[in-house]
């Protein structure tokens, strides 16, 4: 029995000291992170009512915690700021598109979007 003990213990050693990383490896193992690595949100448009500022702050603040994907949801109905609303492919709402895409890739963030309004 004594002797069997004195194997295990030298064999746990031994297999201790193989367990050591190998660096030029390393660095091999895990690929670089791109923005269809990170997690994405649905980002829903409440009327529409967004400006460039606000658009702006919310990527920036989405960025900084690590989200890499927007999925832009244009909705109606809201109540509270109908008189913010921009209408749906209007000049003025695929300005503000163009905007976010613009605004969401000095980011390294991609953007997809809803083809309808809605839910």
């Amino acid at each position: 029995m004594m002797q069997q003990s004195k194997l295990l213990f030298l064999s746990i050693i031994v297999l201790f000291t193989q367990c050591q990383p190998n660096e030029n490896i390393k660095d091999h193992l895990w690929p670089d992170v791109k923005p269809e690595n990170k997690p994405g949100i649905y980002w829903w448009w409440m009327g529409s009512a967004v400006d460039k500022e606000n658009l702006t702050y919310n990527l920036e603040s989405l960025a900084e915690a690590g989200i890499g994907n927007v999925h832009v949801i244009p909705i109606y109905g809201v109540k509270g700021e109908e008189h913010r609303y921009i209408d749906f492919l209007n000049p003025k709402w695929m300005n503000m598109l163009d905007f976010t895409v613009k605004e969401a890739s000095r980011l390294d963030m991609n953007v997809d979007m809803s083809t309808t309004t809605g839910w």
